[in-house]
């Protein structure tokens, strides 16, 4: 009988230990996939439409499904950027929503030091600043430039195929230059 005890004594604390340490490791992993998100949010804070930050904002939903307070500010943030920055206190109110989304990710995990002045001050650089504009600029320049040379090519396309057609009708070969 001692025998068994021990035996079941042993599979039932392996098998306990076990449990605890896949439950303690799935709270570990979501706990750094809040943070992943924390994260990025706030370093592409001074640019919230930047690709990274966009993906990580569509992210918070799922990743904070079982808090309220964050889905809350979550779905405030949303309705009011849904609307557009077309006037300028909407675009203070666009910033202010997702600031206190940051706030509530933040108190939900863990940084109670991290509140709502040290949201809303963050760096950046006037040569940041320059070179996103001058980036956005040549983007413009080439689309326009892209732009001119597929009409181009298209009203050449076109006027070959007229004078190929006025070529046909009168029985001359075409000229293609």
């Amino acid at each position: 009988m001692d025998v068994l005890s021990i035996v079941i004594a042993a599979v039932g604390s392996g098998l306990v230990a076990t449990v605890i340490t896949i439950i303690v490791q799935k709270c570990s992993e979501a706990k750094k996939v809040k943070i992943q998100i924390f994260e990025t949010l706030m370093s592409h804070r001074y640019l919230i439409t930047d690709k990274e930050n966009v993906e990580a904002l569509n992210r918070v939903e799922v990743i904070f499904y079982n808090k309220n307070n964050v889905r809350k500010a979550w779905k405030e943030f949303l309705d009011i950027a849904d609307r557009g920055a077309s006037i300028v206190t909407n675009a203070e109110t666009v910033d202010d929503k997702y600031l206190k989304l940051l706030s509530e990710i933040a108190k939900c995990i863990g940084y109670k030091n991290i509140d709502w002045e040290n949201i809303k001050r963050y760096y950046y650089p006037q040569g940041l600043a320059t070179k996103i504009t001058e980036e956005e600029m040549l983007r413009k320049a080439q689309l326009t430039q892209v732009t001119e040379i597929i009409s181009q090519d298209t009203s050449t396309v076109i006027g070959r195929a007229i004078r190929y057609a006025n070529c046909s009708q009168s029985n001359r070969k075409p000229r293609w230059i």
